[in-house]
């Protein structure tokens, strides 16, 4: 139930941003965000507490920071296959082969939340079928209601 929870309450959170304008390395809502700050600030509204990888290049060779990002225990992996049918997931693509990009799952189709280049705006839409999931994660440290 709480895996549920987290994840209602991550897709929530990040369709606080639909429609806010895209800034490259954005980090604030009224300057713009990209995807990673979409995501930085949807983890943050549900309480994450911890520093999201930054100083990324567009273009690289590896994505080791950001896959020994997601080892942390706040983050369980789920099967890409699935990743799509529900609500709050995150999702890891490939625009191109050097490329990474985050978006929440909409549960709805290849529908996502993600702040997208090619409208200038985080978006709530599908995700173009050319982009491949590389890695998926659930979100599963939410406070209970309660505190704990």
């Amino acid at each position: 139930m709480q895996n549920c929870l987290c994840r209602a309450k991550l897709f929530s959170a990040a369709q606080k941003y639909i429609g806010t304008s895209f800034k490259l390395w954005g980090r604030s809502a009224d300057t713009g965000l990209d995807c990673v700050g979409t995501l930085s600030l949807s983890l943050q509204n549900i309480g994450f507490v911890g520093d999201i990888p930054i100083g990324y290049s567009l273009r690289q060779r590896s994505n080791k920071r950001i896959s020994d990002f997601f080892t942390r225990p706040e983050f369980c992996p789920i099967n890409i296959d699935s990743a799509y049918h529900v609500a709050g997931n995150i999702i890891m693509v490939r625009p191109d082969a050097r490329q990474v990009h985050f978006a929440i799952t909409a549960g709805r189709g290849l529908s996502a939340i993600h702040a997208y280049h090619a409208v200038q705006s985080v978006v709530c839409a599908p995700m173009p079928d050319n982009w491949p999931i590389s890695g998926a994660w659930k979100y599963c440290a939410c406070p209970t209601s309660s505190g704990q």
